[in-house]
């Protein structure tokens, strides 16, 4: 008879039990706008999973040189260098690398299981680079984002591995956007409970629009 009981409510204890845990990192999502044109602005934004609201700026300062701007997870600010090539009459295919940096102040970390949550700083420095095709209806990018990740006060840091698929569907200036990655961390030195408490992968659905500047219809 206790066996069965346990059984009947293991499930329920096994979700309550998850739903205690705060998980010490979540992967951010971060823009892979592909831009290769001067006057290039993108506006971003979508909700990833598990809770939270990625929104994104970019601004193609040359044909080459990018700027991004946002938050997902922690407030983001990053470079980028794009190179791209035709592969036909409507298709470029894209090479980007960006890098930048991302500050959470606001970062809820539980030194053990039984003990409270307190209050730290979170900063995190990547690089990001992507392959992928452009055109007027399809863009698809492969990205492999490289990530150190500090808690303050909290360890030596770690150093994640991170590969990304982007895919956006749409004509020209409005797209979806649905980016799906998985987070594996290869130096891990947060503390003794983060490895318990890493979130493995990330889903963003959202919507992506290009807004036509005067520099850029000029190009």
């Amino acid at each position: 008879m206790r066996r069965f009981i346990f059984w009947l409510l293991f499930p329920a204890m096994a979700i309550l039990n998850h739903s205690c845990q705060s998980y010490s990192y979540i992967p951010p999502t971060i823009p892979v706008p592909m831009m290769d044109r001067a006057g290039e602005f993108q506006m971003s934004g979508g909700l990833q999973a598990p809770e939270e609201i990625s929104v994104f700026m970019s601004y193609a300062v040359t044909d080459h040189l990018n700027l991004h701007l946002g938050y997902s997870t922690g407030h983001y600010m990053g470079i980028g260098y794009t190179l791209s090539s035709p592969l036909g009459r409507r298709v470029r295919g894209v090479m980007e690398i960006q890098g930048g940096a991302s500050r959470n102040g606001a970062y809820h970390y539980r030194a053990h299981p039984d003990s409270f949550n307190e209050t730290r700083l979170l900063t995190e420095y990547m690089v990001q680079p992507s392959l992928g095709i452009r055109t007027n209806v399809v863009d698809l990018a492969v990205s492999l984002r490289f990530l150190k990740h500090r808690i303050q006060r909290v360890g030596n840091g770690s150093f994640f591995m991170e590969p990304f698929g982007t895919l956006k569907l749409g004509y020209k200036y409005i797209k979806l956007v649905v980016q799906y990655g998985s987070s594996t961390c290869l130096v891990c030195n947060g503390g003794a409970e983060f490895e318990e408490r890493l979130y493995p992968t990330v889903f963003l659905l959202g919507l992506q629009v290009d807004i036509p500047t005067r520099k850029q219809t000029a190009h």
